[in-house]
Parts: structure tokens; C-alpha cells; sequence
């Protein structure tokens, strides 16, 4: 199930705490080598749990474009 939302990550406020990777249901999200926080928009579902969880406030969902 994909709505028309996908998750986005601020990178300059992301503190890599990882509490985003370990609740979402899609494994979309990705901590690289502790350096960069990584969102595949291919496999977000836009459901918003990463986005309640973050401490830091720096994801959002966007709207996803039309195709």
C-alpha cells in the first residue's frame, strides 16, 4: 500500500540516531556508515511513523509527483 506521500529527510538536523530505520515497516530508510541518513522513496509508503519517531524533527513527507 503506497499513498501519495513519501518521506524526506533534512540532512544538516538529522542527528543519525536511527530511530527511523528501526520503525519503519518498509526498511525504506537507511543509515550509511553512521555519515548519511538515506530514504528510498521507491520503498516508502508515506505512512509517517519515521516522521513521529524523529527527535530531531527533520523529516517531513512530500507530496509525490504524478507519473
Amino acid at each position: 500500500m503506497t499513498s501519495d506521500l513519501y518521506a524526506t529527510v533534512d540532512l544538516l538536523q538529522c542527528m543519525l540516531c536511527g530511530e527511523c530505520s528501526k520503525v519503519c515497516p518498509n526498511g525504506a530508510i537507511l543509515i550509511w556508515h553512521g555519515i548519511i541518513t538515506i530514504i528510498n522513496e521507491k520503498y516508502c509508503i508515506g505512512c509517517g511513523t519515521c516522521k513521529c519517531i524523529c527527535p530531531s524533527k527533520c523529516i517531513k513527507l512530500e507530496q509525490r509527483e504524478l507519473q
